[in-house]
């Protein structure tokens, strides 16, 4: 997921993608979001 989102994917994007790929976990685009505002998410950067 980091390395799509460093590739400027929009977490939408990502979150399709997971469906498409048949991936056992799924998120929502809410989640990537709130991944992304976290101090997690912002050390990642």
């Amino acid at each position: 997921m980091i390395d799509r989102l460093k590739e400027s994917w929009s977490p939408e994007q990502i979150a399709g993608g997971l469906c498409l790929e048949a991936h056992p976990v799924t998120l929502s685009h809410e989640t990537i979001y709130a991944h992304v505002e976290s101090r997690e998410g912002q050390s990642e950067r």
